[in-house]
């Protein structure tokens, strides 16, 4: 009978065996797909939380970005307040700027050369300039996007330019002709504008506005910009080339103070 037991122990090992093994081996692999969906998922998650999604377009982190990469969306948000509560700290009193140098609405805009929808938008501030006589003041300031490889020279372009009286005049052309804005380019439009050529080129050259620039997108991030273009009325943030409506929206509510 004992030699009976043991060769029929010895009959059932190997199957036994390879059934234990089989449920390792599925154990193992549901542990790995369902690893793999919860990482997909808390990935997902992330790139949400990130407001990486594909439409829109803020500053990346890390990795590459397509271009265009701005914010063509968005809305109003109450940061900073509004009124006499201003969330941009950078001093725009000597800044070159549009409209009346004591208007009770000051627009600072954030914006990149480069930026496609900061080109659309530019029409709109000019129309509320008009719709608003003695009303507005605008100020610009650069917030170069890293991904778009001629606006941080763009917007050297623009300071060099001030030096000579000429921002404003720089400023339209460079967004008139925003797929034309290599180095060369834009020794050409300060020729076409008549400033003193060795100078801008000088000044271009040497990167000696880089510094300002860099101090205007501090201020810009410090603010809360995260893409281009970027509006505070009054201290009111307004995001993306929006219609002109959003813009009233605010300044009226601004003059009925």
């Amino acid at each position: 009978m004992e030699g009976n037991e043991s060769e029929s122990w010895h009959q059932l090992a190997l199957p036994i065996a390879i059934l234990v093994a089989a449920v390792l081996v599925s154990g193992t692999m549901l542990y790995a797909a369902s690893s793999v969906s919860t990482n997909i998922y808390a990935l997902k998650g992330t790139l949400s939380a990130l407001n990486l999604a594909p439409s829109g377009g803020t500053i990346p982190t890390g990795g590459t970005t397509p271009t265009g990469g701005t914010t063509p969306t968005g809305g109003t948000t109450p940061s900073g307040g509004t009124g006499g509560s201003n969330p941009v700290n950078y001093d725009i009193s000597s800044r070159p700027f549009r409209g009346a140098a004591n208007a009770p609405v000051t627009i600072v805009m954030f914006s990149d050369y480069q930026c496609p929808y900061c080109g659309r938008a530019e029409p709109t501030i000019t129309q509320l300039l008009t719709d608003y006589p003695g009303k507005l003041k605008v100020v610009f300031l650069n917030f170069p996007l890293p991904f778009h490889e001629n606006a941080q020279k763009a917007a050297e372009a623009a300071e060099c330019a001030a030096d000579q009286g000429k921002f404003w005049e720089m400023h339209d052309l460079m967004f008139a002709n925003q797929t034309a804005l290599t180095v060369s380019d834009l020794k050409n439009y300060a020729q076409q504008l008549g400033m003193n050529t060795a100078t801008f080129n000088q000044c271009l050259d040497s990167g000696s506005k880089a510094a300002i620039v860099q101090a205007q997108s501090d201020a810009g991030t410090a603010a809360g910009v995260q893409g281009t273009p970027t509006f505070f009325i009054n201290g009111q943030q307004l995001v993306g080339a929006q219609p002109i409506a959003s813009f009233k929206t605010i300044i009226d509510a601004q003059l009925a103070r």
